[in-house]
């Protein structure tokens, strides 16, 4: 009489542990990855909005004629600029940005340099953390 072998019809509760606790951690790993993620499209999305505003004060100014730019020491341009992309990308609080301009003279009297930035403070960044800048300096010349 032959012996009988036993058969496995299916998994242990051990097997079935294992492979919870595996796809448990891969889990979590996937989660603290998404949320870095989040964190850094947020700040990239900061600095685009602050490269955005730059570039457009300092094109406003390199179109301004001659007269209309006369030499001045850093400056505050209007209200701070509020931009709320807090239903966007990486979620919490709307970013305020100050946006500040320099002009300042030279030795040739048809040449003006222009300094433009930027600063706003992360909302997501821990109290007391030194707020980020954004700068673009250029040059206007007078052609008379």
């Amino acid at each position: 009489m032959p012996l009988k072998t036993r058969r496995s019809e299916g998994l242990t509760l051990l097997e079935v542990m294992f492979a919870v606790a595996i796809l448990g951690t891969g889990m979590l790993a996937m989660l603290a990855m998404q949320t870095a993620t989040m964190k850094h499209a947020r700040r990239g999305k900061e600095h685009t909005e602050a490269a955005l505003i730059v570039q457009t004060r300092a094109e406003f100014l390199q179109r301004q004629p001659w007269a209309a730019v006369p030499a001045i020491p850093w400056t505050n341009v209007g209200a701070p600029i509020q931009a709320n992309i807090a239903g966007g990308i990486g979620g919490g609080a709307p970013t305020t940005y100050t946006l500040q301009e320099r002009v300042t003279a030279t030795a040739d009297p048809n040449l003006r340099l222009i300094d433009v930035r930027v600063t706003w403070v992360d909302p997501s960044a821990p109290p007391g953390s030194p707020p980020r800048r954004y700068a673009i300096s250029s040059a206007k010349h007078n052609d008379p």
